[in-house]
This record gives C-alpha cells, structure tokens and sequence, in this order.
C-alpha cells in the first residue's frame, strides 16, 4: 500500500511535467501570434467569445464551430461564453494547426491525446507524424503545380506559334470575311 501512493505522486508529477512540456510546445508553435495576443491571455481568467475573436484576430463564428466540434470547452453562465486560459491554449494550438494546413480533424486527434493523458514524448511524437504527413501531401501538391504551370508553359507557346504562324488576323476577321449565306 506504500509503494501505490508514491506511485500515484509519481504519475500527477509525471502528468505536470507533461502538461507543462505541452504549453511550452504551444507557446513555440505560435511564433505568428503577435505581442499583443501572447500579452492579453495573462491579463484576465476570464475571455468572452468577442474579447478572444478580436485577441486571435478569428470570427465568432470560428470559436462557435470549434466549439461545436469539441476542441475548445467554454464555461458558459448564462448567456455568456467565457474562455479560460486552457480555452485559449487550445485555441493557439489549433491556429497552429490550422496554419500549417492541419484538418480540423487531425487537431481534433492531437487535442483527444493530450486530454487522454498522453506522455510528452507520445504526444510530441504523433505530432511530428501529422507534420511529417502534411509536409509530404504539401510536397505532392507543390510537384502537382509544377507539373501544370509546365503543361500550362508548354501549351501556351505552341498556341502562341500557331497564332504568329497565322498571321495578326483574328477570329473576328476570319469570320467577317466569309461571305454570307443566302437561302
């Protein structure tokens, strides 16, 4: 029974460390945000959905849908929405996300792991996967493009030679120029 409660300390201590690993990997990842908005999370315990919108420069409707879609779990009283400072922790990983071309899905799964509980290196691993896996789908996009900016090249200079070939005379002419039938 002595060795159990050690233990249990242990894994809360552990699950701190974890948790903490994880702001610090939030606070690094939005590098985009300005002064202003990493400033404003520390003045208030509480955000109302418009005080959050206009900090993260992102709709209302936006929250409601990250919301809807359980990524972000606001207090309500009453009518009102209110944010705490794991809400906007949240919602600075998901613009993370969303900033390098996450689906709203694979930050949804990133966000189940941290809340079940995972280990820094689990969750700070299957985050390198889904980052790896959108470098790479970005990679075949970019070779994609390349490919129909080529074709588009390549098209354009064999119409281009076809129309000096032709002369200055332009559809408008050659049809201009037909006589006309009479029945």
């Amino acid at each position: 029974m002595g060795e159990s409660q050690p233990n249990a300390v242990q894994q809360t201590s552990q699950q701190r460390q974890d948790n903490m690993a994880a702001a610090d990997l939030l606070r690094e990842g939005v590098a985009g945000l300005s002064a202003r908005d990493t400033a404003a999370v520390s003045e208030s315990p509480y955000y109302s959905i418009g005080e959050l919108a206009e900090r993260f420069q992102v709709t209302t409707r936006a929250l409601r849908f990250y919301e809807e879609r359980g990524l972000l779990h606001p207090f309500r009283q009453r009518k009102w929405r209110l944010y705490s400072h794991y809400d906007v922790e949240r919602l600075k990983l998901i613009l993370m996300g969303k900033r390098v071309g996450l689906a709203i899905s694979e930050i949804q799964e990133i966000l189940e792991r941290h809340d079940q509980g995972a280990s820094q290196s689990e969750l700070l691993g299957f985050i390198l996967e889904k980052l790896e896996e959108q470098a790479d789908f970005l990679r075949t996009q970019r070779s994609e493009i390349e490919e129909s900016l080529s074709q588009l090249a390549a098209t354009t200079q064999v119409l281009q030679r076809a129309l000096t070939k032709n002369g200055p005379r332009s559809r408008a002419t050659a049809r201009s120029s037909r006589p006309l039938r009479r029945a």
